[in-house]
């Protein structure tokens, strides 16, 4: 079976009739919001665009980690829940989250850069308002505190593996 993987490849050509000298004469590639980069020549900008590529590949890989842990510990509070209000709510979310990482390495399209980080990072602050339900609903009871510490602990070092490389 292929594994599923993301292949960023959208990048601006220089443009000859700008007015600014950077993007006359640079190559320009956008991964999310103000964080864009300016490359001299198609080369760099290639390589740059595989090595995000190869980036985002391990960081979804390793949210996909996460979610396992996070489900584990939803289905082992689960007979503890109450299920008119709280399970249509945690059934709601993990959908939410289930659908933004199914479709991660769908082709983006022009924006393809900007939505691979974007929704990266909203599967991220999905899954940590879940914890935040699961801990405040089950108050240490059922699952002990410092393995929800644990997965919010792991979900902010990617998140700080993210703004680091983004500021690179």
């Amino acid at each position: 079976m292929k594994r599923k993987k993301i292949q960023l490849d959208h990048y601006t050509a220089p443009d000859k009739t700008s007015t600014r000298t950077i993007r006359k004469k640079n190559y320009k590639v956008t991964l999310f919001w103000n964080h864009s980069k300016y490359f001299t020549n198609k080369k760099q900008v290639i390589a740059y665009l595989a090595e995000s590529s190869r980036f985002l590949n391990e960081r979804y890989n390793d949210l996909n980690f996460i979610l396992v842990d996070v489900f584990f510990i939803y289905r082992t509070i689960w007979p503890y829940i109450d299920r008119k209000t709280e399970c249509s709510v945690f059934n709601r979310d993990f959908l939410n989250v289930f659908s933004l990482m199914d479709n991660w390495c769908n082709n983006f399209g022009i924006q393809g850069n900007f939505n691979a980080f974007d929704k990266l990072q909203k599967s991220i602050d999905e899954l940590r308002r879940i914890l935040d339900q699961i801990h405040t609903m089950q108050k240490g009871q059922v699952i002990n505190p410092a393995l929800i510490k644990s997965l919010e602990n792991r979900l902010t070092a990617l998140q700080d593996q993210i703004s680091i490389f983004l500021k690179s």
